[in-house]
């Protein structure tokens, strides 16, 4: 039976069937197709899967942010406290976009104005969504960009995007999303082009930033190590599906789903032996336009059957912490004693 994954807290984000295709040379080709799920207040829900799954899709499909291309299906859901976010109109979705919801995007130089100053730009959202006078805007984001760590804020409010690093342009970014205090935050790939150091930077300032202010996070990356330790639950997405959905330790300590298990143990472990050749999903992801019948990771799968060529599996939940996976020969249920790599800890990004 195909189901959303069940919180503890009331979902404060309620996704049904959401599907967003775009309109191409080649016909229309669908990124995101029939994702549902809910997110409690407070929780942090992982996203991931390979570059081109719908990711990024899924995120400005929440907030509205399609090209005029793209279409949403007419039957999907996405209520935000109750709110119809797909059926209230343009206007009502600007007045929370960036208030009660926001996003942070995965490159910053290219969503900072290279023209105007950090001052100017971490000042905006609070002049247009709260009112607030000009003088007092500019002192509220002077304390925003301190509290994300940049140093000697009150200067570098005078500065433009160029003069800082890719970090600390990352760090603006995060004070802009979190300037009207949202209730939830879409942070996609925020660590991407990030050398190591600055990731775990990053990802602690938004575990910081989400346990203050009792925030409910969606966090994307191709990365699973990112996410491990970070997140209360992992959604994985393949060719615009998710394809399995669990709480963060069992989905480390047991994927189902041969496509989890695979990007699992593409993660460099660094108890290898010098020159250990890495393991790599064979294959490519398959063209969003040509979509194989059945299982649409079954060409790369290593326990392909044959019902898996024809028909196409849904996400079903088990378990009294519901584990749910779309696929008709998944791995077994390993008792505890048997889990090899039993948590996030084991994998997380440091």
């Amino acid at each position: 039976m195909t189901a959303s994954f069940p919180n503890t807290a009331p979902p404060i984000l309620a996704v049904e069937n959401l599907r967003t295709t775009f309109r191409t040379e080649r016909g229309p080709l669908t990124a995101v197709d029939g994702v549902t799920f809910s997110l409690g207040e407070g929780r942090a829900l992982g996203v991931v899967g390979e570059s081109g799954c719908g990711k990024s899709v899924l995120c400005r499909t929440l907030l509205g942010l399609l090209p005029p291309t793209a279409r949403v299906d007419p039957a999907a859901r996405v209520r935000f406290y109750g709110k119809d976010l797909l059926g209230g109109g343009a206007s009502a979705l600007r007045r929370l976009r960036g208030r009660e919801i926001s996003m942070i995007l995965q490159n910053p130089m290219s969503s900072l104005n290279p023209v105007m100053t950090v001052g100017a730009q971490a000042a905006e959202p609070l002049r247009v969504h709260t009112g607030m006078s000009r003088k007092r805007a500019w002192k509220r984001a002077v304390s925003l960009l301190a509290a994300v760590g940049i140093p000697r804020a009150e200067e570098r409010m005078k500065q433009y995007p160029h003069h800082f690093s890719g970090g600390m342009r990352q760090r603006v970014a995060i004070a802009m999303a979190l300037a009207c205090g949202p209730r939830l935050l879409l942070a996609d790939e925020p660590t991407t082009a990030l050398d190591v150091t600055v990731q775990a930077e990053i990802l602690d300032l938004l575990a910081v930033q989400r346990r203050t202010r009792r925030m409910a996070l969606i966090l994307v990356s191709h990365d699973l190590g990112v996410v491990a330790g970070r997140t209360d639950e992992v959604a994985v997405m393949y060719a615009g599906k998710i394809v399995e959905h669990a709480p963060t330790p069992a989905l480390f300590a047991n994927p189902r789903m041969p496509y989890s298990r695979a990007l699992l143990e593409s993660i460099p472990v660094l108890d290898n032996a010098p020159h250990t050749r890495l393991r790599a999903i064979g294959g490519s992801p398959p063209d969003g336009l040509e979509l194989p019948y059945g299982c649409r990771f079954a060409p790369r799968c290593s326990r392909v059957q044959p019902r898996c060529l024809q028909d196409e599996p849904g996400l079903d939940f088990e378990g009294a912490a519901p584990h749910g996976f779309a696929c008709w020969n998944p791995f077994p249920l390993l008792s505890a004693g048997r889990q090899g790599r039993n948590g996030p800890s084991e994998w997380r990004r440091t």
